[in-house]
């Protein structure tokens, strides 16, 4: 079985308005799967042949769940204590674009200002994905060092309250002798 030319005017690989990619396997003999027609073969009768292309439609389908997974976790990140506020706003703006390219359809506007002609493709989606998996990935190491530096600083103190850290409780037994005095004192003047 050989590969049939692609006829003159047949685009190869062309993308829908929905960002699906599709390229050309060859010529069929049936509509709905690839059943090759020979055209080096003499056409005896009235024949209909079909140009057949493969797709990534699930492909697609699958990056734009996988990337609105991804900013669901990026948004999670960044209420992480441990980031700093123009680490957060990196992030932020990584979501940004993400939002910004499962957004994208045929005919809206874009941010600057041209009109989209179809949704994202692929490629455009494992970008944005690629880009926030950077940016989870990193900050998500640099947080979790920072909270291990702290713990390893405080013992895995809390930092408020009167948290003893093993040192035994000095302040309690104080505050409960200043008590005494101040009930005792308060029942000699009355």
């Amino acid at each position: 079985m050989h590969k049939n030319d692609v006829a003159n005017g047949l685009v190869t690989p062309f993308e829908d308005i929905y960002g699906v990619q599709y390229d050309y396997v060859n010529w069929s003999k049936k509509e709905d799967k690839l059943s090759v027609y020979d055209t080096t073969s003499p056409v005896t009768k009235r024949t209909i042949v079909y140009a057949y292309y493969s797709d990534n439609r699930k492909e697609v389908a699958k990056a734009r769940v996988d990337l609105g997974d991804t900013i669901e976790e990026a948004k999670i990140l960044t209420g992480d204590p441990y980031l700093k506020v123009a680490e957060v706003a990196e992030i932020n703006e990584a979501i940004a674009h993400a939002l910004e390219t499962l957004r994208q359809a045929r005919d809206l506007v874009s941010p600057d200002g041209t009109t989209y002609l179809r949704q994202a493709n692929y490629a455009e989606l494992q970008q944005a994905i690629d880009a926030l998996r950077r940016l989870i990935d990193k900050y998500s190491k640099i947080a979790a060092d920072r909270a291990g530096d702290r713990n390893r600083r405080t013992g895995g103190a809390s930092g408020g309250g009167n948290s003893s850290s093993g040192r035994g409780s000095r302040l309690f037994d104080t505050g409960r002798e200043v008590t005494t005095k101040i009930q005792l004192s308060m029942k000699t003047v009355m």
